[in-house]
C-alpha cells in the first residue's frame, strides 16, 4: 500500500509516517504541496504509482484543494484514493469544495487515528493495493462514504479510542445515529429534588418548551442533532436570546443579544486588544457591518486561521450558556439563517460530557447516582461514538470499560468501585447519561 503524505507540521508528519509505517504503508512524505503532485507524477511515471494521497488541508505553496485537483487531472489520478485533514478548513462549505476538487474523505482536525487508518485502507483497497488484515480493524469494514455538503455521522460500529492529534484550530465534527425517540430515564423513588424522568421529545419542531435544567436543555440539542434538523433552536427569557444553529443535525454556530459576549469585547477583557484597536473596530463595524471576525481579519488584528477558531470558541461558549438556561425553547426551521450563522462543526457530544465533568455540576452527579441506585444502564445507538469523544477528556476512564462488559445497574457498577480502588468517578456516569450515551429503563 503505497501512500503519499503532504504535511507541513513536522510533529504531525512524524506521527503520521511512524504509525501509517506500522500498519503496513509504505509512506512517502514531503511537506509541501507542489513538491506533493511533482512527487506524485514522479511515482506514476516509474510505474510505483500511489495507492492514496493524505495531505493536510493549508500547505506552502498548494492547498489541498489545489493539491487534489492537480492529481486528478493526471492519468493516474483518476483511480488514486485522496483524504485531506484540516483544522483550518471546515464546516460545510468546505466539505463542498472537498467534493468538487476530487476529495473522497475529509476529516477536521483533531481525528482519530484508527478512524483514518481505516478510511485510507479502504481507498487504498478500491485503488487495487493488497490490504492486509491489520489489528484492531472491524470485523466487517465499514462502506467508504464520499464527502458531501452535508455533515456526516459518524459510524455505528465502535472505533477503537486512539489519542486524536494535537489540534491547533478547535474540536473535531461530531454526529449523531439515531435512537428511538421515546427514551427517558425512570424510576421514581422518594423525594422532590431528585432528577426527573426526561424522555427525549419525538420533535422539537413546532410549539414551545419549557427549559429548567440542564438536562432538559441537552434534550433538546440531542433532539436537534438526531433528528437532522436545520435551522434555529432558540433559548428566550424576558432579558435576553440565544439561538444555536443547526445544519443537518450538526451544531454549527451560535448567536446572542449580550454584549459581553461579543467577540470584540471578549478580546479586549483579555487584553487581547488594546482601547485603541477597540475604538478601530467598531467604527469599522458600523460602516461596513461586517461581522465581528471578518472585521478583525480587515484590520489584521488576527489572522484568518486565528479568527476561525475564535468564532468556534465563541459558539461553544454560548452552547454552552444554554445549558444554563432556565426559560422557554423552540426550533425554527430556517436553514438559510442557520447557513448565515454557521462558523464549523461544534462537537456537541463533547462539549455535553464537559459540562457534565465540572465540578459545579458534581453535587447533581451525586444526586443522580444516589436515587438511580437500582436502575440498569442501557447504552444507545450514540454509545460507541461517545466513547470517542469520552477518550478525549477523560483518556484514563475505567467506565467505559466496565459498561462495555454487560449491562449493570447503577448500584452494581458503584459497588464495583469499591474493588477498582475508587477508579470509577459519579461525574463520568453523570456526564454520559447528560449527553444521552447511557440511558435509563422507561
Amino acid at each position: 500500500m503505497r501512500l503519499l503524505l503532504i504535511e507541513d507540521d513536522p510533529e504531525i508528519g512524524q506521527l503520521l509516517l511512524r504509525y501509517l509505517g506500522k500498519q503496513g504503508f509504505q509512506v512517502t512524505h514531503v511537506s509541501d504541496g507542489a513538491t506533493g503532485v511533482d512527487a506524485f507524477a514522479a511515482a506514476a511515471a516509474g510505474n510505483t504509482p500511489f495507492h492514496v494521497v493524505l495531505t493536510d488541508g493549508l500547505l506552502p505553496r498548494k492547498n489541498g484543494y489545489e493539491v487534489a485537483k492537480a492529481i486528478r487531472a493526471t492519468p493516474a489520478g483518476a483511480t488514486v484514493g485522496i483524504a485531506m485533514v484540516s483544522a483550518a478548513f471546515r464546516g460545510a462549505s468546505a466539505k463542498a469544495h472537498a467534493h468538487q476538487s476530487g476529495i473522497d474523505v475529509f476529516f477536521t482536525k483533531p481525528f482519530v487515528l484508527t478512524e483514518l487508518r481505516e478510511k485510507l485502507r479502504e481507498l487504498a483497497r478500491r485503488a487495487g493495493a493488497e490490504v492486509p488484515p491489520s489489528h484492531g480493524s472491524p470485523t466487517t469494514p465499514r462502506p467508504l462514504r464520499a464527502v458531501s455538503p452535508e455533515a456526516e455521522k459518524p459510524p455505528s460500529s465502535p472505533p477503537t479510542p486512539s489519542p486524536p492529534l494535537a489540534n491547533p484550530g478547535g474540536p473535531a465534527s461530531s454526529g449523531f445515529t439515531a435512537i428511538p425517540a421515546t427514551s427517558g430515564e425512570g424510576h421514581t423513588g422518594e423525594g422532590t429534588s431528585r432528577p426527573r424522568p426526561v424522555h427525549l421529545l419525538s420533535t422539537i419542531v413546532g410549539g414551545r418548551h419549557r427549559v429548567e435544567s440542564p438536562i432538559d436543555a441537552a434534550r433538546l440539542l440531542l433532539s436537534a442533532s438526531r433528528e437532522g434538523l436545520s435551522g434555529l433552536l432558540r433559548f428566550t427569557d424576558a432579558e435576553s436570546v440565544l439561538q444555536l444553529a443547526f445544519l443537518n443535525g450538526v451544531a454549527v454556530g451560535a448567536v446572542d443579544n449580550l454584549r459581553e459576549h461579543n467577540l470584540g469585547d471578549w478580546l479586549h477583557r483579555q487584553g487581547r486588544l488594546t482601547d485603541a484597536q477597540l475604538v478601530a473596530l467598531n467604527h469599522r463595524l458600523q460602516r461596513t457591518k461586517e461581522r465581528v471576525a471578518e472585521a478583525l481579519v480587515a484590520l489584521e488584528m488576527v489572522t484568518a486561521a486565528e479568527a476561525l477558531t475564535l468564532c468556534e470558541l465563541q459558539a461553544a461558549r454560548r452552547l454552552r450558556r444554554s445549558l444554563l438556561w432556565r426559560g422557554d425553547a423552540d426550533f425554527n426551521t430556517d436553514a438559510d439563517a442557520a447557513s448565515r450563522l454557521a462558523v464549523g462543526a461544534i462537537d456537541l457530544i463533547g462539549a455535553l460530557l464537559q459540562f457534565g465533568l465540572e465540578e459545579t455540576e458534581r453535587p447533581a452527579a451525586v444526586e443522580f447516582i444516589a436515587h438511580h441506585r437500582r436502575d440498569a444502564l442501557q447504552r444507545t445507538a450514540d454509545f460507541d461514538a461517545g466513547l470517542v469523544a469520552l477518550a478525549r477528556v477523560r483518556p484514563r476512564s475505567l467506565l467505559p470499560q466496565q459498561l462495555l462488559q454487560g449491562p449493570r445497574s447503577v448500584g452494581e457498577l458503584f459497588d464495583l468501585d469499591s474493588n477498582l480502588n475508587g477508579d470509577l468517578e459519579v461525574s463520568e456516569l453523570y456526564a454520559m447519561w447528560l449527553a444521552g450515551l447511557v440511558r435509563l429503563p422507561t
